[in-house]
């Protein structure tokens, strides 16, 4: 994505995300995503982030983004807007604040509207107010046209489905020299986000520890906030088949050469379709579960239900299941591709053109 038109520059964008062990990465995940998207375009992106448990500060100015650091929350405090605002009072205001951010509604985001103008919401739950100029919900919903009625002020563009899932260029390109999956299950892939609260690695490797069959072969990618990971490996040690990986940056790598995954809802589901990795999805926060039966409604997964009722023997018949007969996760694996068209390189997103203050189609 470098070599695309710098359609942002001259324009600063500013996110609004945290991360840590409870909430997880996901949110800091997809902002990373689009802010390489916005760098890539020419904009100067900074972070803003609280200090929590488990955050990604390091991972953040890793990617080479600036890191502002928001001191902790003490107990039982509520977001607010007055460290925002008083940033801003001392800063030149950016062109756009993109919030992500289950704790904030429109009584954080109405006066930092007021003083910055523009304010991009990314948001899967439709349960709350908010004072935006746009939003974007990339999961597929029931009601997705309906969602955020009174929800938002008239006039804001609203950004709906999976169709604008935010999508790491990595994944672009693996699409383009994707294999055709035609034949028998040999790899299987299990990755349940950052930090994996539940358990469900555990559950997953114990259902495939003792497996006899030595046909293929099984990656579990333990997130960089899994508090399993140590013994995850010592448990792979003693088995041919499967190998624990700590965090990577390979996931795409890994997703096009499984033939059958094990793993959560949320921003991954779309990453699987988009390279047609037929997956099992066990719910494991309540914000997945209308997503991903109305997913497994399209037969573009398989919903295992939500993660206090799934158990190791569960996962190991619902494998061995689609060993024997891999014809339905063919099936689904072109249907994913079907419901996630390519994109090309040379494509400029509607939610970077949106930032751009171009027209949308």
């Amino acid at each position: 994505m470098e070599q695309r038109a710098q359609v942002l520059k001259g324009k600063m964008i500013w996110f609004r995300a945290d991360a840590s062990i409870q909430t997880g990465s996901g949110h800091v995940m997809r902002c990373l995503t689009l802010a390489k998207q916005c760098r890539a375009h020419g904009a100067d992106v900074h972070f803003f982030c609280r200090q929590t448990v488990g955050n990604l500060f390091s991972f953040i100015v890793k990617e080479g983004f600036q890191l502002h650091s928001l001191p902790p929350l003490a107990d039982n405090r509520i977001e607010t807007p007055h460290e925002m605002l008083e940033y801003l009072a001392n800063h030149t205001s950016p062109d756009w604040l993109i919030v992500d951010h289950y704790g904030i509604d429109y009584t954080w985001e109405a006066p930092i509207r007021k003083q910055i103008g523009n304010l991009f919401i990314i948001d899967d739950l439709a349960n709350r107010k908010h004072d935006c100029t746009g939003l974007l919900d990339q999961n597929l919903q029931p009601n997705m046209e309906s969602r955020y009625i009174d929800l938002i002020p008239n006039g804001s563009k609203l950004f709906l489905g999976p169709s604008y899932a935010l999508l790491r260029e990595e994944f672009y390109k693996e699409r383009v020299q994707l294999r055709n999956r035609t034949g028998p299950i040999r790899r299987i892939l299990i990755s349940f986000g950052g930090s994996d609260p539940t358990g469900e690695s555990r559950k997953a490797l114990c259902a495939l520890r003792e497996w006899s069959n030595p046909d293929f072969q099984v990656d579990l990618i333990a997130g960089a906030l899994n508090p399993d990971t140590e013994w995850l490996i010592s448990q792979a040690q003693a088995t041919a088949h499967i190998k624990v990986h700590r965090f990577t940056d390979r996931m795409s790598s890994f997703m096009a050469q499984s033939d059958l995954a094990i793993g959560a809802g949320g921003s991954s589901t779309w990453e699987r379709l988009y390279l047609g990795l037929p997956c099992a999805v066990i719910v494991v926060a309540d914000n997945q579960l209308t997503m991903t039966e109305e997913a497994a409604k399209h037969q573009l997964c398989w919903s295992l239900g939500n993660s206090v009722n799934v158990t190791a023997d569960g996962i190991r018949s619902w494998v061995k299941t689609q060993l024997d007969d891999p014809r339905e996760s063919l099936v689904m694996s072109r249907s994913a591709l079907v419901h996630m068209p390519l994109v090309k390189e040379s494509d400029v997103s509607p939610i970077i053109e949106f930032l751009k203050g171009g027209k949308i189609p």
